[in-house]
């Protein structure tokens, strides 16, 4: 997994896989990071990369102390499920 701050965005790269797998967009207004997308290349969905990748993303904003707001419904359902990341969802 890596963090590309400049272009804003998170990806996830898997072995033997050209290019990266697995993608997570956000938009940072300096407060709250806002997740706009989070996608996983069709032929590997289902196999957890988005919720790693996710999981990877948001270690990296609470470290960081920051703020996050899910637009994604992907991301909305990850907090739903992982309720032990509520401490970094903006109000």
């Amino acid at each position: 997994f890596s963090h590309d701050e400049a272009k804003r965005v998170y990806e996830a790269h898997l072995e033997g896989h050209e290019g990266r797998v697995g993608v997570i967009n956000y938009r940072d207004n300096g407060e709250v990071v806002s997740i706009t997308h989070t996608g996983t290349e069709y032929r590997l969905q289902g196999r957890g990369i988005a919720g790693e990748l996710t999981t990877f993303a948001m270690d990296d904003l609470r470290e960081k102390g920051r703020k996050v707001r899910p637009i994604c419904p992907y991301t909305v359902r990850w907090f739903r499920e992982n309720t032990d990341y509520d401490d970094i969802l903006a109000d």
